[in-house]
C-alpha cells in the first residue's frame, strides 16, 4: 500500500529526472518534494539551482506558471 511519504519519494525520482533539461521548473519540483519529505537543506539547494536557471521563476512563480 502506498503512503504519502512513499508517494513523495516516487515524485522526487520523477522530479529529479526533470532537471536534466536545465530549466528551472524541474528544480522547483525537486524543491517542493524535498520540502514535503522534510528535507529542508535539499529543498534550499534545489531552490538555489532553480533560481540560477530561471530568474523569472524565482522572482515571480505565480506569474511564471
Amino acid at each position: 500500500m502506498s503512503t504519502p511519504r512513499s508517494d513523495y519519494a516516487k515524485a522526487l525520482v520523477a522530479a529529479e529526472r526533470a532537471t536534466t533539461d536545465d530549466f528551472g521548473i524541474g528544480w522547483s519540483l525537486v524543491a517542493i518534494t524535498q520540502a514535503a519529505l522534510g528535507n529542508q537543506d535539499e529543498a534550499t539547494t534545489a531552490l538555489a539551482a532553480m533560481a540560477a536557471r530561471s530568474s523569472g521563476l524565482a522572482r515571480n512563480p505565480a506569474g511564471y506558471f
